[in-house]
């Protein structure tokens, strides 16, 4: 399943998608927040393990997010002036 250009979608879509997204990179950026102070503490107590990588997993898809919901807003913003 190919995904639709924001071009094609309307704009109540582009709204709810931009309401999700921005609760998606609230929610990403929290994780991966509380993933590095308990990557961190637990490197500290127990020396390395695999949870101190898990928050640079993670972050790719925290600016993947950033950039769809930076992308919808630029195509809402368009609209509104059209």
């Amino acid at each position: 399943m190919n995904p639709q250009p924001f071009t094609a979608l309307s704009t109540e879509e582009l709204k709810k998608k931009a309401k999700t997204l921005k609760l998606a990179v609230i929610f990403m950026g929290f994780s991966v927040l509380i993933m590095l102070i308990c990557g961190i503490i637990v490197s500290m107590k127990k020396g390395f393990s695999a949870l101190a990588v898990t928050p640079v997993a993670f972050t790719p898809l925290l600016i993947i997010f950033s950039i769809q919901l930076k992308q919808v807003n630029n195509e809402l913003k368009k609209r509104e002036t059209a």
